[in-house]
């Protein structure tokens, strides 16, 4: 966390009894040294946050002179310019390792078969490359990792079920890829998932319920079927974003018993009913988008109650009657009512005319 400029000395493998190096947050550019081999007791290796790479496609060969550092446990680069094919050498880095970052270069390829081997690992960042292919059947012998990011690349195919068998996992990143497929059932083996975000990929299928998360995003798929019938499962989450698919049925009751809820957008879907009356337990909620379904009824007047909702839209559903007037209702630019044609009311963006 200084101004330093200029490249990495090569001559750093002579400083032999080196444990801990950490260049992070300067800005450092060209290539990494190859000769980190030799620093034999380096447990932390840590160059993130800088300019490094030559976006000439041969940046990380220096990866392959890590794997004579057994002790390694911390390795991160990411926030770089590094270039280049993820090398199978990775397979032969320490056992020992437990951090792996990655994410924020411009690596390209495949995850080696041989990252089964990185048994210790509990963080796995490769997310903002270019990498693609299938995730390997291997990934699932990886038993104590805790967080998984591979978000915005272009991995495609579909998830193995051997990741259910990492049971420890809290945080998965599998956002802004081309995964298709069905959920694997064996995700309902993690009971420690606080942040599953999957969306903006081709998931179908119907959503698995047993997911316990507090921030869950979902969004941008083909889900089908009704919405998280057993939600009350999920009453420790704070964030749901499940906008985009092809959910239908009715909103479920049960979600009214996740009163952590700030914030919660199911747009763009086909939802149908009514707005549930057991949603007024949802006093917390900061932001509701439930626009662009089929859903039907009276805006319910308890909505006037929640003193944090800053961000409200109904539009473009079937909703008929009155629109309330307190509360939330008394700003017109933080609600949408639009595209419902049986709505009545004197409301301010409507020129003071009646919607039906």
């Amino acid at each position: 966390m200084n101004q330093f400029t200029g490249t990495l000395p090569i001559s750093l493998s002579n400083a032999s009894s080196l444990e801990l190096v950490d260049f992070s947050s300067n800005s450092f550019r060209g290539h990494v040294p190859l000769n980190l081999g030799s620093l034999s007791g380096l447990y932390l290796f840590n160059i993130e946050k800088n300019q490094l790479g030559s976006r000439e496609g041969d940046d990380l060969s220096f990866l392959t002179s890590l794997t004579n550092c057994t002790n390694l446990k911390v390795l991160s680069v990411y926030f770089n310019n590094l270039s280049g094919e993820l090398p199978g050498s990775i397979a032969n880095l320490s056992t020992q390792l437990e951090i792996l970052f990655l994410r924020d270069n411009e690596i390209f390829g495949t995850i080696p078969q041989g990252i089964e081997n990185l048994v210790s690992l509990y963080a796995l960042h490769l997310g903002e490359n270019s990498m693609k292919g299938t995730l390997p059947d291997a990934i699932g012998k990886l038993n104590k990792l805790q967080a998984l990011n591979l978000r915005r690349n272009k991995f495609s195919g579909q998830i193995p079920p051997s990741i259910g068998n990492i049971t420890r996992l809290s945080i998965l990143l599998l956002d802004g890829n081309d995964f298709h497929g069905s959920i694997p059932s064996s995700f309902g083996n993690w009971g420690f998932l606080e942040q599953p975000f999957i969306s903006q990929n081709k998931f179908n299928g119907t959503i698995l319920k047993q997911v316990g998360a507090v921030k869950i995003n979902i969004s941008g798929n083909s889900f089908t079927g009704n919405l998280l019938l057993e939600v009350d499962n999920l009453e420790n989450i704070s964030e749901m974003d499940a906008s985009e698919n092809n959910l239908s049925g009715e909103i479920p009751d049960t979600l009214g018993k996740c009163q952590s809820l700030e914030l919660l957008y199911m747009h763009g879907n086909l939802l149908q009913g009514t707005i549930p009356e057991s949603l007024r337990n949802l006093k917390g909620i900061e932001e509701l988008d439930l626009s662009r379904n089929n859903l039907s009824g009276q805006i319910p007047k308890y909505l006037e109650e929640f003193h944090f909702l800053q961000y409200l839209n109904l539009s473009f559903n079937n909703f008929d009657g009155d629109v309330p007037k307190r509360g939330i209702f008394r700003n017109a630019s933080t609600i949408s009512v639009v595209g419902n044609s049986k709505l009545c009311g004197d409301y301010g963006y409507s020129n003071n005319k009646c919607f039906c």
